[in-house]
């Protein structure tokens, strides 16, 4: 909400990918000298890009570019994607075979997120449903509750790991005071002068804005 703060998130976010990306002088290439440029990151770029899929997704990745949602429990997994995997079995051999680094079986490798996602414990409804993990993109699944319900049935449990922040709230407006510069006025939580400013009148001229 705040302009200056958003021209410095920009410039130090996309502002410095986009410079970044031009240190390759594509413009100055011909097809003789092509240049192929790699982004890998998440940030939305003012330019199209090109989609590039990953040489070997895993399951979790698998589910979230069919639905947004990436299920731990292979029961689930089938049932919510039966045309990646028709039976659990299958869901669960294609985990097993995806993993085969000893990392993955650590407990920073079962805990850590895919990428852009947020963790949601939940329980489907009926006798013998055990509580189970799964990982929702809320960019593309914005009510991951009701999308899993649609898939799984009615859940009886259902609590996010990690809430999403809030949108930051912004700034209330005050008053600038009389004696503040009007090259100020766009700093809205100015509303006091500084304590070697607090006697009446303007401020001394020698005095600069830090």
């Amino acid at each position: 909400p705040d302009p200056l703060a958003e021209a410095l998130r920009w410039a130090s976010c996309e502002g410095e990918l986009i410079q970044a990306i031009g240190r390759g002088r594509g413009v100055r290439r011909t097809a003789a000298n092509p240049v192929d440029v790699l982004v890998l990151g998440e940030a939305v770029l003012p330019f199209a890009v090109e989609m590039v899929p990953a040489d070997n997704p895993g399951p979790d990745e698998v589910q979230l570019a069919e639905g947004g949602i990436a299920y731990d429990e292979p029961a689930h997994a089938s049932r919510a994607y039966p045309g990646l995997w028709r039976t659990p079995a299958a869901a669960r051999m294609a985990r097993e075979r995806y993993r085969t680094n000893p990392y993955d079986e650590s407990v920073i490798g079962e805990c850590a997120p895919p990428l852009g996602t947020v963790g949601v414990r939940y329980q489907v409804a009926g006798p013998g449903n055990r509580p189970a993990l799964a990982w929702v993109h809320l960019a593309a699944v914005p009510d991951p509750r009701a999308a899993m319900e649609a898939r799984l049935g009615p859940l009886a449990l259902f609590e996010m790991m990690v809430e999403p922040s809030p949108p930051a709230a912004a700034p209330s407006a005050r008053a600038v005071p009389s004696w503040a510069d009007p090259g100020l006025a766009w700093y809205p939580w100015i509303s006091d002068p500084p304590p070697m400013h607090a006697q009446t009148g303007p401020p001394d001229p020698g005095w600069a804005a830090p």
